[in-house]
């Protein structure tokens, strides 16, 4: 395990929305020489460089949200004392628990998974009870470029999906105050990762284990990999957002920029405003909210009464007819393919006949203008005879 200059542990913690660079940020600080986690999540189709998170701390996550009513995409803030009930008290434990078999007895680590951005409460008191010194890295990317990514993913409205960016960056903010903490852009980390990483260093008081040779062979396989699939301009494209999610980048933009307790007025502004609309339109969400789930409810209780005990014998001979009907599918395409060939090839001896024709037509078209033009030489021939022959007769006429 690596070693830095303090002799409290370290964790630095990459907070922000999901599919902003968060995992970029994670992989820059870990291949810098921060440990990562033992059993990380592997890569996906959605990301193919790695998550860079440990893999039953996703799990975990999602099982005690699921056990408090919640998820990741719930869009309104968590209920009133969600992190500090009875209920909870054993996933703190099994976090704590987590983080040991993770990282040991690291003693300067990265630890990710933007569920932590909405969880802060329970984690800085895992840190404390730890001795884990914390560093929080906030990651900002265009809200609009998010929700693009997250469309990708899944079926997400924009709507939603930068409501979430919402929640994550405000609840990340109010957070991490007091403690040691930077913004960055995920522009910044495409256009000039190293100069981030020096930062992080300079603010975080951190000096790298690895050497910037060393870490620059290593990312820049990362980063290369890292295609930006969407570009959005906010104030061009994003007419319908609101301005509170308009406001909230621009504010950390500029935390990023100069550093993020200048701009501690303006959070506050935009999330006194957020907590107005919540008061508004929450209680209408839960309503709707318990509707569905009671719907969902009752589809799963009907299903298993629909399925008889010949139920399972009908699927597999379905599915087998099916396979069957895809082979003569594809046997059918296949003609199809080879009359379409036939009917290509067909096309073009047509066309090349027809190539002939248009050359004779136009050759039969001379020969005609030719035999006219004959026709109408003897026709003058004739009519020349006649004259020439009156001539004869008058001359003949007036010899005598």
């Amino acid at each position: 395990m690596t070693s830095v200059e303090s002799s409290d542990r370290e964790a630095l913690v990459v907070l922000g929305m999901h599919r902003s660079g968060t995992s970029l940020c994670a992989a820059m600080l870990t291949i810098a020489g921060a440990d990562g986690p033992k059993d990380p999540l592997p890569a996906n189709e959605y990301n193919e460089t790695g998550h860079w998170e440990p893999r039953r701390l996703c799990q975990l996550h999602d099982e005690m949200l699921s056990a408090m009513g919640v998820d990741w995409q719930t869009p309104f803030t968590f209920p009133e004392g969600f992190l500090t009930s009875a209920k909870v008290a054993p996933y703190r434990d099994r976090l704590r628990a987590l983080i040991g078999e993770e990282f040991g007895d690291s003693r300067l680590f990265c630890l990710k998974d933007p569920r932590i951005s909405r969880l802060l409460p329970l984690w800085k008191h895992i840190f404390a009870s730890e001795q884990i010194a914390p560093k929080y890295v906030i990651v900002i990317r265009n809200p609009l470029e998010v929700a693009d990514s997250l469309k990708h993913r899944s079926p997400m409205h924009w709507s939603v999906a930068t409501m979430l960016w919402l929640r994550h960056i405000l609840e990340a903010e109010l957070g991490t105050r007091g403690c040691d903490r930077m913004f960055v852009t995920y522009d910044d980390l495409l256009a000039d990762w190293r100069t981030v990483l020096r930062e992080v260093g300079r603010q975080f008081r951190i000096s790298w284990p690895r050497r910037m040779s060393e870490i620059d062979v290593d990312f820049d396989k990362i980063i290369s990999r890292s295609l930006r699939h969407h570009v959005r301009n906010l104030r061009a494209d994003g007419r319908e957002l609101s301005s509170l999610v308009k406001d909230t980048y621009d504010a950390s933009v500029a935390a990023a920029q100069s550093g993020a307790d200048a701009q501690i007025p303006e959070f506050d502004r935009i999330f006194a405003q957020l907590r107005e609309a919540d008061r508004a339109f929450e209680p209408l969400f839960m309503v709707e909210r318990a509707r569905w789930a009671e719907e969902i409810a009752g589809l799963r209780k009907i299903a298993p009464e629909q399925q008889d005990a010949g139920f399972p014998e009908r699927l597999e001979a379905a599915n087998a007819q099916l396979a069957l009907l895809g082979q003569e599918r594809d046997r059918l395409l296949g003609e199809l393919s080879g009359m379409q060939s036939r009917i290509d090839e067909l096309t073009g001896l047509a066309a090349s006949r027809e190539r002939d024709l248009d050359e004779a037509r136009t050759e039969l078209e001379g020969y005609r203008l030719v035999r006219d033009a004959l026709a109408a030489a003897e026709e003058r021939v004739l009519a020349m005879s006649s004259e020439v022959a009156l001539v004869h007769a008058e001359l003949s006429s007036g010899a005598d």
